[in-house]
């Protein structure tokens, strides 16, 4: 294993190296090492359930839908499929915490999306107090105006 550590270059193209110690890897590439590691094994944990749910499905006949073993079939479907939701989730927080550059992309595309979810909640809240302030005004005077413009009048 010393090897492998020894023959992988600690750093990319132009960059200063920054070493634990003279053999070693940098800092920041045990830090890569280190989040790859943790992705994998997550993947793994969270895929451990679906394996299990196909490999009883092929030995067990009856471990089906509408079959003897509906009961069980069901909660390790909804197990297997929480997993992956599960798996997607830790890795957006795992990416969140490992990589400076995710998190800054992530924060502006969060702040972005919000600021655009506040100006469309106004706008609309801005649109529905005018055609709310028409329908009055219009039943005040007795008549009804549709969105394109046609007068009813209420007699």
């Amino acid at each position: 294993m010393r090897r492998f550590y020894s023959s992988v270059p600690a750093t990319g193209c132009g960059q200063t190296p920054d070493k634990t110690d003279n053999q070693g890897l940098s800092a920041k590439d045990l830090h890569v090492i280190q989040s790859v590691v943790l992705v994998c094994n997550i993947f793994i944990m969270s895929q451990a359930p679906f394996l299990v749910y196909l490999t009883v499905r092929l030995i067990v006949p009856e471990f089906d839908a509408n079959r003897q073993f509906h009961f069980m079939f069901t909660i390790s479907t909804v197990t297997s499929l929480t997993c992956s939701y599960l798996n997607a989730t830790v890795n957006i927080i795992v990416y969140y915490n490992f990589n400076s550059k995710y998190k800054l992309e992530l924060l502006s595309l969060l702040k972005t999306a919000s600021q655009k979810s506040r100006n469309n909640n106004f706008i609309k809240l801005i649109e529905n107090r005018f055609e709310e302030h028409d329908r009055q005004c219009v039943f005040r005077q007795g008549t009804w105006k549709r969105r394109r413009g046609q007068k009813n009048s209420l007699k």
